[in-house]
């Protein structure tokens, strides 16, 4: 095979190089207003306020995941904030009911109201999955 054959098949044609260029083009200025909007409205949910229960997620997060045992994994983290009331709803995976159990008890804080495992995870054999929902006060 001729090597300009091989060479004039690699050559991308002037339309086609703006084409692919324009589908990576930036959002347009009549859509970047709404995005920062809704980036600092998700960004808000995440700084802690003075009404109370001024806790960010990132703090909640923190202090769940440095204090469950060995044996557990965490795949899911939910903050709810209503009614002047914190909720954090975890999901995940354990090896073993006495580490669920220790878990728990590591989550019976004083800032904590109820902590409350979905399910009947005692009857599960490993590895089990959970659920548990943390309402603080």
């Amino acid at each position: 095979m001729p090597s300009y054959i091989s060479l004039s098949s690699g050559i991308k044609t002037l339309q086609e190089q703006f084409d692919e260029k324009k589908s990576f083009s930036m959002a347009t200025s009549k859509e970047i207003p709404g995005q920062l909007t809704l980036i600092t409205q998700q960004l808000a949910a995440l700084r802690p306020t003075s009404d109370g229960v001024g806790v960010a997620p990132s703090r909640l997060m923190e202090v769940i995941l440095n204090n469950k045992p060995k044996n557990i994994e965490i795949n899911a983290f939910l903050f709810t904030k209503a009614n002047n009331a914190i909720t954090v709803q975890l999901s995940g995976v354990s090896d073993t009911r006495e580490d669920l159990l220790a878990f728990q008890k590591t989550l019976q804080t004083p800032e904590v109201q109820t902590v409350k495992f979905g399910g009947s995870f005692i009857t599960k054999q490993a590895p089990i999955d959970f659920v548990v929902t943390v309402t603080f006060k």
